[in-house]
């Protein structure tokens, strides 16, 4: 964090909650008419406020490792 702004949380999350975040953030970018398989899928406008596209964003916010690295910062 303090060198380049963001980190990897490796197996963070168990695969199966995984696997849902995933289906509903590639949903999510087709319904906001984005290509999640696009030459930029790392530009996904979505990405910004994801917490208002559902419980399970804000829940990944709360994560207790999420929020100790916040604390960090």
């Amino acid at each position: 964090m303090d060198v380049y702004g963001y980190c990897i949380l490796r197996d963070m999350l168990p695969p199966e909650r995984l696997a849902r975040l995933l289906d509903k953030l590639v949903a999510q970018a087709e319904r906001d008419g984005v290509d999640p398989a696009g030459p930029e899928p790392r530009n996904f406008p979505i990405l910004a406020s994801m917490q208002n596209k559902g419980q399970e964003y804000v829940e990944l916010l709360e994560e207790p490792k999420v929020l100790e690295i916040v604390g960090h910062v």
